[in-house]
């Protein structure tokens, strides 16, 4: 169980990373837009990877949260399939085109880093408070805060924090995964 899940978690981490990366180097003015990583979602030319970035995360976090079966890690499973289910619809909402898919997809990115840092702390609590967990779980809370607070203006940092954010995320979940996942 515990190398097919991490195989497909990695996956979503390489399709999150990868697809943004082609993003950037496409469009680095997005970069500086404080639309976030949305911002590529809305250019016709990283439409495509911004999809592949979004969308194969959820594909491949479905996938490994199938996989989590045990009674005692359910918070871990189901945590994972909100988590994609809301990453759908993040992607799936052009937030230009009506006020109402603006704040859809705005509260649906917002309860998505609110599930993974609830899912954090479940983690951090079932990895019994280790370094590594701690320190991941201090990084999210820190780039998740700082990423809440350049949502609404219209000028920050808001795709840098968002990236540092889920780089945390990814890799305590991973971390999660090697640690609590039976081979």
């Amino acid at each position: 169980m515990r190398h097919k899940a991490l195989i497909f978690f990695a996956g979503g981490q390489v399709c999150f990373f990868g697809g943004l990366a082609v993003c950037v180097a496409l469009r680095p003015e997005g970069l500086g837009a404080n639309d976030g990583i949305s911002y590529y979602g809305i250019v016709i030319n990283t439409l495509p990877f911004y999809l592949i970035s979004l969308l194969g995360t959820a594909v491949f976090s479905l996938l490994a949260a199938k996989l989590i079966n045990l009674p005692d890690l359910r918070p871990l499973r189901y945590g994972l399939l909100i988590f994609a289910l809301l990453t759908i619809v993040v992607a799936l909402t052009p937030y230009i085109l009506l006020t109402f898919l603006d704040w859809l997809h705005t509260i649906a990115g917002i309860v998505t880093f609110m599930v993974q840092v609830a899912l954090s702390f479940w983690l951090l609590a079932k990895l019994r408070w280790t370094g590594w967990a701690l320190l991941l779980v201090i990084l999210e809370v820190v780039t998740g805060a700082i990423s809440l607070a350049y949502v609404l203006p219209s000028h920050g940092f808001l795709i840098q924090s968002q990236v540092s954010f889920q780089l945390a995320f990814g890799a305590l979940v991973l971390y999660g995964f090697r640690e609590l996942l039976p081979e």
